[in-house]
């Protein structure tokens, strides 16, 4: 490499460093502070850094860009998109009408400039008994006092139903209410309908419980229904 190309590339190089500096310095305070709880608590931090150098690295907020993260597998897809609308979330879940989404997460962030959405598609493998994640699991739901010691059976045969991904990232208040809302629709067809105004926030969580739940489409239904009432999904799972 001649003396002009090394001193070329080392002035490009510092332009490119202190730009992604500068940027990261921005994005990294402004996404800890607005990003929901939820997302902290079942994301780990390598998955953070992982979301974070894709919106500074594709220039998210800045430029406006999306951003789609897929894994190895191929099987999980992560879009990053600036604006915070429903409808633009429908366009993102309309991208797999065609294939059997298994579990989802959605999370607009507080100040509404960011979305950021996973879809995880089936099969997924389900998380083994002897896991250590399954068996932390049970430990905080009987701690936390969402299920009782005569609970404990019932609750980790339906807790044996739920992909690793689930329990990975594992939420005992969430995970409390798909137990019991589950348990009411066993005995029941068709499905359960739920709307709880959340405490000191100006924001209710809407529940749906499905028996024989559609392969393709249902959830992309579901949103499509919650964006013609004028509403906003903040997070979804």
């Amino acid at each position: 490499m001649d003396s002009e190309h090394a001193s070329r590339t080392t002035a490009t190089l510092d332009m490119v460093c202190n730009d992604l500096d500068s940027y990261a310095a921005s994005v990294v305070p402004w996404f800890n502070e607005n990003m929901s709880d939820y997302y902290f608590r079942t994301h780990t931090l390598e998955e953070q850094v992982r979301h974070m150098n894709a919106i500074i690295s594709g220039q998210v907020t800045a430029e406006e860009q999306t951003v789609s993260l897929m894994s190895p597998c191929r099987k999980r897809i992560t879009h990053i998109t600036p604006g915070g609308s429903t409808k633009e979330l429908l366009g993102i879940i309309g991208r797999h009408l065609s294939t059997n989404i298994q579990n989802a997460r959605f999370y607009l962030s507080k100040d509404g400039k960011l979305r950021l959405d996973t879809i995880i598609l089936a099969p997924q493998d389900r998380v083994e008994p002897d896991c250590e994640y399954f068996t932390d699991a049970v430990e905080t739901m009987l701690d936390s006092g969402h299920i009782t010691p005569d609970e404990k059976p019932a609750f980790e045969e339906f807790l044996l139903t739920a992909s690793h991904d689930y329990v990975q990232k594992f939420e005992a208040d969430r995970a409390a209410r798909h137990f019991h809302i589950a348990a009411d629709i066993r005995t029941r067809d068709m499905s359960d309908v739920r709307l709880e105004q959340l405490d000191g926030k100006d924001e209710s969580r809407i529940m749906v419980c499905v028996n024989e739940c559609p392969a393709g489409g249902f959830l992309y239904q579901l949103a499509k229904i919650i964006a013609r009432a004028g509403l906003f999904i903040h997070r979804g799972y």
